[in-house]
């Protein structure tokens, strides 16, 4: 019985550990991104298959931590919530320059909510809700990609 309550315990310590929600559980590539001197580490998504999979299915998005998502050419593109769990913030890039900001996108219509780029974009960065606010960030600002 002392056995079975040992690894049930291991078990739940696994899972906890597992589902925690920092960047570093997810296996893709990361770029470290600074935002008026903050730094964000990003998971990115540069094939069609990751960027259709975004953030869907995470319950939420870690602090300093960001889906960066990387387009061969700008153009202006179109995303969805589907699958999220969580609010946030889409950072529309150009180059490296903040072109748009989205703040607060709610995922509670999932596919319904759909987000586009006013002007053409080669990456969007998408930070947890009320970041954008926090750090200050405005159109016009530069990013840094590590």
């Amino acid at each position: 019985m002392k056995k079975f309550l040992l690894a049930a315990v291991f078990f739940l310590l696994a899972v906890l550990i597992i589902d925690r929600t920092d960047c570093l559980k997810v296996k893709n590539e990361f770029k470290i991104v600074k935002i008026n001197g903050i730094e964000f580490q990003a998971q990115t998504a540069s094939s069609s298959a990751q960027r259709s999979r975004g953030l869907s299915g995470r319950k939420n998005l870690g602090d300093n931590c960001a889906m960066l998502f990387l387009f061969p050419q700008a153009g202006n593109y179109q995303f969805w919530m589907r699958g999220m769990k969580f609010d946030i913030d889409m950072i529309w890039v150009s180059g490296l320059e903040v072109v748009q900001i989205d703040s607060n996108v709610s995922y509670e219509r999932g596919a319904d909510e759909i987000r586009n780029s006013r002007v053409p974009a080669d990456k969007v960065m998408e930070l947890p809700a009320g970041t954008a606010e926090k750090i200050g960030l405005r159109i016009g600002d530069k990013i840094e990609i590590k």
